[in-house]
């Protein structure tokens, strides 16, 4: 029985992975502005769409007497290593109104990474930006994903929940 449900699991598994390729085709990596991803995404064949743009700041605050983020594991090889493999950190960065670390105070980016390339200054991020004021009050972005921190353009997966105030 167990067995059965153990198939079950990856035949669905692997359907989800094919209707995934079947939605993303002819992806290539993102090389281009958000200007040209905006564009892009307009010409996509499922019209009726909502798009909520959200602007605001992160500020990663990694030395002084209250930094934002710090490493939680560092391992012995870490500190020879050009991109820190093996380093997991923590991070609780505030989310502003402004690019200002004194502007208004929206939210929070909380959540972990850590370094998992051996070839280029990389990291594999689990975090969650968490709304505390206006109008997305109570909304949570989850991010999980790669993101190749020294290239000009990345793209991260989220996935949200909002809760809408009036």
């Amino acid at each position: 029985m167990k067995m059965k449900l153990k198939m079950k699991m990856v035949l669905l598994s692997w359907m989800v992975v094919i209707a995934a390729m079947v939605v993303v085709d002819g992806y290539e990596p993102i090389t281009q502005g958000p200007r040209e991803i905006k564009n892009w995404y307009s010409k996509l064949p499922h019209k009726k769409h909502k798009v909520t743009e959200l602007h605001f700041y992160l500020h990663d605050i990694v030395s002084g007497s209250n930094p934002t983020n710090i490493p939680v594991v560092v391992t012995n090889t870490t500190a020879k290593s050009p991109t820190y493999f093996g380093l997991i950190a923590a991070m609780d960065d505030p989310l502003t109104e402004g690019p200002s670390p004194n502007s208004p105070i929206v939210g929070r980016a909380q959540g972990l990474f850590g370094s998992t390339s051996l070839d280029k200054i990389s990291y594999h991020m689990t975090f969650n930006f968490v709304f505390t004021s206006g109008k997305y009050n109570g909304s949570t972005l989850s991010v999980v994903g790669h993101n190749p921190f020294m290239d000009e353009y990345r793209e991260l997966p989220i996935f949200l929940v909002f809760l809408f105030s009036d």
